[in-house]
């Protein structure tokens, strides 16, 4: 997968969609979890091992989790995600 790829594929996806997207994802996450991601984010070396680390299927299997009828919390807090993000962080 390119470096870009999984960003690309967000700065690709409808507007509405998107901000969808990035709302729900916003509103599952505490305020402790909303400061880690602004910290990774402003952190070049850290942004560069995200992206290096992401899979194709990442942002697929995120939407796919944010759009199903379980709770969003229940999705990004469940076992699987949870040993994705540490993979990704590694």
């Amino acid at each position: 997968m390119s470096q870009n790829n999984l960003f690309d594929q967000i700065k690709n996806m409808d507007k509405k969609e998107r901000k969808a997207l990035l709302d729900k994802l916003t509103a599952a996450l505490s305020p402790e979890q909303q400061k880690q991601i602004r910290s990774i984010m402003q952190d070049k070396k850290q942004m560069e091992k995200v992206q290096n680390n992401l899979r194709p299927e990442d942002l697929q299997t995120l939407v796919n989790g944010l759009n199903g009828t379980e709770d969003p919390r229940d999705f990004l807090n469940s076992p699987q995600v949870q040993n994705r993000l540490k993979e990704i962080l590694r």
